[in-house]
Formats: structure tokens, C-alpha cells, sequence
């Protein structure tokens, strides 16, 4: 054996073995990822190694045809295996679908299969030849055309593989950089010794030196796989979790240089990465020097502070944690920052809640959702009489006096386990056995995933306000007996008024109309007295029986067929006799479009008319009174009455539809009323389905107009 053969056959050894020793290796972080791809890489190039030294030291040809086809078991699944492996260690593995591997597939075994069946085609090899010296060595082979479309596919992965790792080594820093150069190293080393095995012609014909290039990758990625940890520190990590990182994190090597930084602490020093990597970690952190003479070997540092000169005045939690190295050696410290700004601004307004709370004058109960109780105010002391130690980790039911029954508190939780807010009054008992009357509402407090964490209790006392609305409603009830003991009272004595103020009147009326023999003159302005003093008893008494209908709800309308004529007609002589007596002039008109019949109930429009012309002549000294019906529109008519009298001030109009009220102005004073009149007519227009219009002006005269629906009788329409 050639001494040339001994010493390949020895590399060969050495790289089968170190593949062996690698593979050991990385059996306990299979699980990592790329892990796989990585050892089915390193299985295929150890595999190749050993049987290529099958190959050289067979005697036979026939079993070194065999080992030469042996060999195509590893050689095709090479490149893609090391091609998975670079797709998942760039972060790409979610592209590896299982369509696309078995495509991928696809070229590697058609090789092997090719390989195998050579002696019917020569696509791989047109040429086998043993070693031309000695029984020892590679066999010469001549490649077919199928052995570069395999070898160009071969290439084309190493191609993309090398193109990810460049990518990462321009984009990465510090460790994860070296981590590219060593594998960029062991990529390039078979990729060149399969070159020169095809393309060069070697002083050692048949001799391929890709198995030795494999050995050396082998060894590269041993170092990086020992001293980098190249399997448990892909960069994908880094991508993922430390630049995804929302927390500013710094590695700070022992000479106090920073090593490596994350995207996020652009945010917090207002430099890129890429500029704070190498800075001394005092100019960006001056108290540094204290922080890690506290920071104990195995437990981190943590505590508050804001840097110097930061314009929006931040606050950070900081984390620092030391980096062991080899034995008891120190690699660095990983500093973590996190900006705690609103945190804190939260925190303090939820003291500042707190202190809001503590010093209400409401008691305020935070239970869980179980009722229990985890937090009271210094108000629920005064209130109910326990202390906060007396009732935190206890159900407020100690509170139940059993006024309420249980329904009650059946309805207050489902309405609060509803997510619903409940509001009312109960009735609980002090811790003095004394009884008291609170208000309360109970609000849930929901998550924004609409869990329930707990239940906020507000609680007043309201006793005394109970007491006082008790005698306020035994007030009002007295008030309306005493009101209707009233009404009931008018109401009888105006009916028995009526009876001889009617047998009065008739008499009189007798008398002035010589109906008993003549009368002196004298004697007639007695007996027109009379009757003008009976007259405005009557209507006064009419009034008093109107209002106490009105207020028991007595007056049943009765709508009749009337004419408006009729009904003018009706009050004449009265209205005459005391507009004459006056001196006013009395004007009627009834507009010709207003219908001659409408329906309506006469009994209480002629009260209506009677007091508004009453109070027209009342208020009136000189001038006149006019009575005016009209056809306001197609669904409305009207009653009018207007005078040229005192007038009413402004700030009498808005009561002077109220009962028994009197103008406040002293000329009015001299006039007698009752102050039921236009409290009648106001509440029988109500009645009736009107409203009642008011025009006046001190000095000048009112006008009252009573609108009214328009309701045509069946012989009129």
C-alpha cells in the first residue's frame, strides 16, 4: 500500500470518527431546533467517510463497485440536509412545508437509484477503472451526464445555504457573528474540495478530497458547537426573543464594555445597537459600579432609578443578572431594563384612589366574587361599628338583621353575577345590635375578557332621611284628609246655600217687576241690590261647587248639541244689568263660519263665559267689554272675552290660573273675589280638550281666549 493511501485512509478515519464524536454530541440537544437537519448532515458526511475507506482497501473490484455505490446512501442527501439545516437556522422553518421536502427529495434519491442500476445506463458513471498501481486505492470513474445535473442541484443548495449565512453574518453581532464565520467557513471547505475532485486534475488521480473537506467542516463546527454552544444560541433565538425583547437587555463583558444590545435600547439611550456595542457601560450608566457590587452570584439586582439628563424624566425597573462562565468565572452581566413610567404614574394614582377612598364619608366594601370580604374604609367602621380587622376575611352577612328575605339577596347576586350593577335599600344590624337603614349599590369589576374579579359596595346611611320622608308622607297624607274634609265641607255648605239663595232671588226678582204693586224708586235700587248682591253670591257659591268637582274628579262631561247663540243669549240679562250699572257698552259678535250648532257640554261652557265676563266687568271701569266665538281654523274654535280694564302685570300672569290666588298690585286689592274664576275656567278648558290663551297690558285691557275643538253636531253638519 502506497504510503499516500495509508495517510488518506488515516484522514478518513480521523473524520469518521470525529463525525461519530459530534453525533454524540448532539443526541442530548436533539430537540433543539435545527438539531436534526444538523446531525442527519454530519450521519450522511460520516457515512460517506467510511465506506470511501471500504472503497480503498478493498481488493476486490467487484466490492469496490459495491462500496462506490454504498457510498450514494450519504453523498446526494448531503447538500440538502446541510441546505435544511441553514433554511431553519435563519429563521426560514416555517417554509419547510412537507410538500416542499419531498420535492426537494426528489433529485437526492433518483441518485441513489441511478447509482445503483448504473450497469444498465451509465448516467452516473460511463467509465469504472481500478486503480492503475495498486490493489489499494479509489476507483477511477469517468461521470455521466445524470452526476452534474445532481452535482449542479448539489451546488445550487450550498449556493442558498451560503447566501442565509451571509445574511446572518451582516446582520448579527457579537456572538451570533462568529457563529456565521465558523459555519461560512465549513461550508466553503467541501464546496472547494469537491471542485478540485471534478474540475481539477490532481496529482493523485481518483483520490476525492470532499470526504477530507467534510472532516474539516466536521471540525468547524465542533468548535463552534463547544466553545459557542453553535446548537443552543441559533440566531433565530436572538431574532425572536432578545431584538422582540419590549425590555432594553445589554450584555456587559468583565472589562465593563457592552458586548451586544437589543433593538429596544434605541428607545431608552437614543442609539442604535450597532453604536452602543463597545461603549464603556459607565457613560450610558454612571452608577453601574455600585449596581454590580451589589449584585450577589446567584440572585439578581433589582431596583428603581432614571437617567441623568432624560428629558421625559422615565422611570426604569432594573434587572441584573451575572453571567457565569467556565467553573466559577464570571462571563459578564445581562442588564434588563423596562420603563416602568406609567406603572408608577398608575400606582400613585391608585394610592391617591385609595386615600380618596379611606377618607369618603360612604362606606366602601371590596369583596371577591365568593362575598368574602378583602378590603374596607374607615367609614364602614363608623357605620357599622366592626373594625377592619373584624371583617376582612368574612362575608358582610354578619350584617343581616332578617328584615329582607332571602329572594332579596337571590336577586341582588344574580344581577351582580350578570355583570350588572344592583342598587336599593335594606335594613342591617351594627355590631351593637342597634338596626339602621343604608343605601347601597354593588358594582362588578370586570376584566377586559369579561371575567369578574371582584364586587365594589357602597354604602350610606340613610336613617334619618327614612324618618324624615316617613313623617313627610304621614304629612301629606293628613294634608289630602284635611283637603278632602275641605272639598267635602264647601261642597255641602254651596249646596245648601243654593236653596235660599235661589228663594232670595226670585223674590227679588218679583219685587222688580212690580209683580207684589208699585215700587218709589228708592225701593226699586233696594230690591236691584238685592239681587245684584245674590247674583254674585250665587256665582260665587257655583264657583266653590265647580272647584270641589273639579278637585274630586266629579264633573262627568255631557256633550248636547247648543248653539253659540243660545248660550250668549243665556247670560245677557246678568252681564247687562252689571255692565249697565257700570256704564260699559257690551259688544257680541259670532262669526257668520262658525257652525250655527256644535256639540259640546253647555252647562259648563256657559260657567266658562259667565266668569271670564265676570271678571271683565269686575276689573273694568270704563269702556267695554266685548264677547266674541269665532272659527279659529278647521279644527278649532274659540271663546273670547276682552275688556279695556286694569290689565294684568307680567308678573301675575303665570299664577293667575291658580286656585283662590289674588293679584299682587294694590289697585286690584279694591276689587272682591274669591280667586276661583279663572282657576275653574282654566281647569274645565283642560277638561274639555282646550287651551286657554292670555293678552294683556296694564292700563289697556285683557284678552282671554278659550281654543276648543271643533266638534260639528250631526243636524248641523
Amino acid at each position: 500500500m502506497p504510503a499516500y493511501t495509508a495517510l488518506f485512509i488515516v484522514f478518513m478515519t480521523v473524520s469518521t470518527l470525529t463525525g461519530v464524536f459530534l453525533l454524540l454530541r448532539l443526541w442530548r440537544v436533539r430537540q433543539e431546533a435545527g438539531a436534526a437537519s444538523l446531525m442527519w448532515a454530519i450521519l450522511c458526511m460520516t457515512f460517506w467517510s467510511l465506506t470511501y475507506i471500504f472503497e480503498i482497501i478493498s481488493s476486490s473490484i467487484k466490492w469496490k463497485i459495491f462500496w462506490l455505490k454504498t457510498e450514494y446512501l450519504a453523498i446526494p442527501f448531503i447538500s440538502l440536509a446541510i441546505f435544511l439545516f441553514g433554511v431553519i437556522f435563519s429563521g426560514r422553518g416555517k417554509w419547510l412545508s412537507g410538500n416542499r421536502i419531498a420535492l426537494l427529495m426528489v433529485i437526492p434519491v433518483l441518485s441513489f437509484l441511478l447509482a445503483v442500476t448504473n450497469e444498465y445506463h451509465q448516467l452516473i458513471w460511463t467509465q469504472i477503472v481500478p486503480p492503475a498501481n495498486s490493489t489499494f486505492g479509489p476507483l477511477l470513474v469517468a461521470h455521466g451526464p445524470w452526476f452534474f445535473t445532481f452535482m449542479g442541484y448539489s451546488y445550487l443548495l450550498l449556493f442558498l445555504t451560503f447566501l442565509f449565512f451571509i445574511q446572518i453574518f451582516v446582520q448579527r453581532r457579537g456572538i451570533y457573528r462568529i457563529q456565521a464565520g465558523i459555519i461560512l467557513a465549513g461550508i466553503a471547505m467541501p464546496w472547494v474540495g469537491n471542485f478540485i475532485y471534478v474540475f481539477v486534475k490532481s496529482p493523485l488521480p481518483g483520490y476525492d478530497w470532499t470526504p477530507l473537506a467534510f472532516a474539516l467542516t466536521m471540525i468547524a463546527l465542533e468548535i463552534g458547537f463547544t466553545r459557542y454552544r453553535l446548537v443552543d444560541l441559533l440566531p433565530i433565538a436572538q431574532s425572536v426573543i432578545f431584538d422582540a425583547m419590549l425590555d432594553a437587555a445589554i450584555v456587559v463583558n468583565t472589562n465593563e464594555q457592552i458586548v451586544d444590545a437589543n433593538l429596544a435600547c434605541e428607545r431608552v439611550f437614543g442609539l442604535p445597537p450597532a453604536d452602543l456595542i463597545g461603549k464603556d457601560v459607565h457613560l450610558l450608566l454612571p452608577e453601574w459600579k455600585s449596581w454590580i457590587q451589589d449584585t450577589h452570584p446567584r440572585a439578581e439586582t433589582i431596583r428603581e432609578f432614571s437617567l441623568p439628563d432624560d428629558p421625559e424624566q422615565r422611570i426604569f425597573n432594573l434587572r441584573l443578572v451575572i453571567i457565569p462562565g467556565r467553573g466559577k468565572n464570571i462571563s459578564g452581566h445581562l442588564l434588563i431594563l423596562s420603563d416602568i413610567t406609567r406603572n408608577v404614574k398608575a400606582l400613585n394614582q391608585m394610592k391617591l384612589l385609595v386615600a380618596t377612598l379611606e377618607a369618603t364619608q360612604s362606606a366602601v366594601v371590596v369583596t371577591d366574587t365568593t362575598g368574602m370580604v378583602q378590603w374596607v374604609n374607615p367609614a364602614f367602621t363608623l357605620l357599622t361599628g366592626y373594625e377592619r380587622s373584624e371583617i376582612i376575611g368574612k362575608t358582610p352577612r354578619l350584617l343581616k338583621s332578617g328584615h329582607q328575605p332571602i329572594e332579596f339577596y337571590k336577586a341582588m347576586w344574580d344581577t351582580i353575577l350578570r355583570g350588572e350593577v344592583w342598587r336599593g335599600e335594606l335594613i342591617n344590624r351594627r355590631k351593637d345590635g342597634s338596626e339602621y337603614c343604608e343605601e347601597m349599590s354593588i358594582t362588578p369589576l370586570i376584566q377586559s375578557d369579561g371575567k369578574i374579579t371582584n364586587f365594589i359596595a357602597l354604602k350610606q346611611d340613610i336613617t334619618e332621611r327614612k324618618q324624615t320622608e316617613e313623617q313627610l308622607r304621614l304629612a301629606h297624607k293628613q294634608a289630602v284628609e284635611a283637603n278632602h274634609l275641605k272639598t267635602q265641607l264647601l261642597a255641602s255648605v254651596s249646596h245648601d246655600l243654593r236653596t235660599p239663595l235661589g228663594t232670595i232671588m226670585g223674590y227679588a226678582e218679583m219685587l222688580l217687576v212690580e209683580a207684589f204693586g208699585p215700587q218709589n224708586e228708592a225701593q226699586k235700587t233696594a230690591v236691584a241690590e238685592i239681587l245684584h248682591s245674590a247674583n254674585s253670591l250665587l256665582t260665587f257659591v257655583n264657583n266653590l261647587i265647580g272647584q270641589a268637582q273639579i278637585e274630586t274628579g266629579k264633573i262627568m262631561l255631557n256633550n248636547q248639541p247648543f248653539e253659540p247663540a243660545v248660550l250668549v243669549e243665556s247670560i245677557r240679562p246678568i252681564v247687562n244689568y252689571h255692565a249697565a250699572k257700570k256704564n260699559l257698552s257690551l259688544e257680541i259678535e259670532i262669526d257668520p263660519q262658525l257652525p250655527q250648532v256644535l256639540l259640546g257640554d253647555s252647562y259648563w261652557l256657559r260657567q266658562v263665559l259667565l266668569n271670564l265676563v265676570n271678571n271683565a266687568v269686575k276689573f273694568t271701569e270704563t269702556g267695554s267689554v266685548r264677547i266674541r266665538f269665532y272659527k279659529s281654523n278647521d279644527t278649532t274654535w274659540a271663546l273670547q272675552v276682552s275688556d279695556t280694564g286694569i290689565g294684568i302685570p307680567e308678573e301675575d300672569r303665570e299664577n293667575i290660573f291658580d286656585a283662590f290666588y289674588r293679584q299682587s298690585h294694590s289697585i286690584s286689592r279694591k276689587y272682591s273675589g274669591s280667586g276661583l274664576g279663572l282657576a275653574i275656567v282654566k281647569q274645565l278648558t283642560t277638561l274639555m280638550g282646550g287651551k286657554i290663551e292670555l293678552q294683556s297690558q296694564v292700563g289697556q285691557g285683557s284678552t282671554f281666549t278659550v281654543l276648543l275643538p271643533l266638534e260639528v253636531a250631526q243636524e248641523e253638519s
